[in-house]
C-alpha cells in the first residue's frame, strides 16, 4: 500500500519520540509537531491510521492519545524508512 507524505510524517514523528507500547501522546501534540499541515487533516489521517491498525488509541480524561501499534511496528518502520535515510544524510 502506498502512503502519502502526511501519513509518513505522522508515523515518523511518533517513531522518533518512541511512542510505542506504554508511551503515548495526545493528538494535539502531533498537530503541534507538524505545523506545515492543518490539524484537521492530521486528525483525519490519525483516524484512518487507527482504522488500519498502525496506530493504537489510548483514551484518557483529557482526550484521545495515540501510540504506534507494537504488533505492526516492523511495517511502520518500512513505511518511514525513506525519511530515516534522509535524516541520516543530514547528520
Amino acid at each position: 500500500m502506498e502512503y502519502d507524505d502526511l501519513t509518513k510524517q505522522i508515523l515518523f514523528s511518533l517513531h522518533r519520540k518512541g511512542y510505542y507500547a506504554s508511551k503515548h501522546t495526545p493528538v494535539d501534540n502531533v498537530c503541534k509537531r507538524l505545523p506545515k499541515y492543518s490539524c484537521k487533516h492530521i486528525k483525519n489521517k490519525i483516524k484512518n491510521l487507527i482504522k488500519e491498525g498502525l496506530l493504537s488509541p489510548y483514551p484518557t480524561n483529557h482526550g484521545l492519545d495515540v501510540r504506534i501499534n507494537i504488533n505492526r511496528s516492523s511495517e511502520v518502520k518500512k513505511i518511514i524508512k525513506p525519511l530515516e535515510d534522509e535524516m541520516d544524510y543530514f547528520l
